[in-house]
């Protein structure tokens, strides 16, 4: 009765049911029927009916079903009942699965050639900084008389005390510089690199006034902010480090 051509059905032979679609049954018959036959085939269809029902009840798939629409998304069908599987728990809260111990000795490794690399250029830049001081010095009369000539509204001695006040205050910088560098690598506190960072993003802009005096050192420029970089760089990796201890602490408590 369910295949996809007529079926006879009937005494004369003549009457059957056809089922063109699945799930659409169609009562055919050629001659014009009496009432009882009409109740007869009415009551035989109703019974295939049901026959086709009963069969529809049991899924054909046991699990969802993925089917590609034609626009290339893809759709989801799941059968009546059917419950998705809990997602398997975050190796976070497993336990035993990260064991800080074991990563302390390549994460301290680590550290430390940075910290390696950060102090080289603080000395770097203590060096440059202290060679173009001393020139400075020994070519002190040049220098003002440069800027007499730049700005013959001045008076030579408003130009000196302004050249010595930018030597002042850059060797001051500089040493102030160089020692909370030295402090930050020592540490190794992420709120000391933070506070260098800003301290060396001060003394990088600082330097752009300096070309009014003809001080503008391009290297000194350089440093400085490499080393606001690398600053910037260590404290976010300490603040790494930090929180993969406290997870670890977390996970596994000590006794």
């Amino acid at each position: 009765i369910l295949g996809s051509s007529p079926q006879p059905w009937g005494a004369s032979g003549k009457e059957f049911l056809a089922v063109t679609d699945p799930g659409v049954c169609t009562l055919r018959c050629p001659d014009k029927p009496t009432s009882r036959d009409f109740y007869s085939k009415l009551d035989a269809f109703d019974y295939t009916l049901k026959i086709f029902e009963g069969s529809m009840e049991k899924p054909l798939f046991p699990g969802p079903v993925f089917v590609q629409n034609p626009d290339g998304s893809i759709a989801q069908g799941i059968p009546p009942g059917f419950q998705e599987p809990s997602a398997p728990g975050t190796p976070r809260l497993g336990g035993g699965d990260m064991n800080f111990n074991t990563l302390s000795a390549d994460i301290v490794r680590v550290l430390a050639r940075h910290e390696a690399i950060f102090l080289a250029l603080m000395v770097m830049h203590l060096a440059v900084v202290c060679s173009f001081q001393y020139i400075e010095l020994q070519y002190e009369e040049d220098a003002v008389t440069e800027l007499t000539l730049i700005y013959p509204d001045l008076s030579p001695s408003t130009i000196r005390s302004l050249h010595w006040l930018a030597f002042v205050g850059e060797a001051s910088y500089s040493i102030a510089f160089f020692g909370l560098g030295v402090v930050c690598a020592c540490m190794a506190k992420p709120a000391l690199y933070a506070r260098f960072a800003l301290v060396a993003l001060i003394g990088t802009l600082g330097q752009l006034p300096m070309a009014y005096l003809n001080r503008f050192n391009l290297l000194v420029f350089f440093l400085r902010f490499l080393s606001y970089a690398y600053a910037r760089f260590l404290c976010n990796l300490l603040r790494t480090i930090d929180t993969l201890r406290g997870d670890a602490l977390v996970i596994n408590p000590d006794p």
